[in-house]
């Protein structure tokens, strides 16, 4: 355990005697000028603190955005705004939806059966867990009325929208 201790203390020993050797050994430069590029239109109380013998005079030019030049030796301006305004067509359009006509909901109802009694039929109709029996005439549910039976098929009427739907209800015996 000593020994690690010792041997971290002579590393870190000798890697400071080395950076110190470095700094005193270290090559002086030649030139002790330094160049400070400041642009005016930003910062003028800046630019007036830096001595021009600091500063070149052609620092700004070289920092300086150029102009792009095509093959046909124009100068574009690639910052600039396009002022070219292209009027196709001045009325408005107006795009007209389809019409769609309503159609009424699938029938609800499931046939069960039919009992004539009096040359009156009724007719079982079983809407989810309600049990309707109804003859012509009567209302189904809330939304449809009971309009004609004939033998094969009844016809209800969709309230809501005034549409008939028919179904079948297979042959009489």
């Amino acid at each position: 355990m000593v020994n690690e201790t010792l041997k971290r203390w002579l590393v870190l020993g000798g890697l400071l005697l080395l950076t110190i050797w470095l700094v005193l050994n270290a090559p002086v430069s030649e030139n002790d000028s330094e160049v400070v590029a400041v642009n005016p239109s930003r910062s003028s109380k800046l630019a007036a603190m830096v001595s021009p013998k600091v500063m070149p005079e052609n620092i700004g030019d070289e920092l300086a955005l150029k102009h792009r030049i095509k093959n046909d030796e124009k100068i574009v301006d690639i910052f600039g705004t396009q002022q070219k305004v292209i009027i196709v067509n001045t009325q408005p359009v107006i795009k007209v939806k389809p019409q769609i006509k309503p159609t009424a909901p699938r029938l609800p109802f499931k046939y069960i059966g039919k009992l004539v009694e009096n040359n009156v039929t009724k007719l079982f109709l079983m809407e989810g867990e309600a049990l309707h029996i109804v003859s012509e005439g009567d209302r189904v549910g809330s939304n449809y009325q009971l309009n004609k039976v004939e033998d094969k098929q009844i016809s209800l009427l969709y309230l809501p929208l005034k549409i008939t739907q028919t179904m079948s209800i297979g042959k009489a015996l």
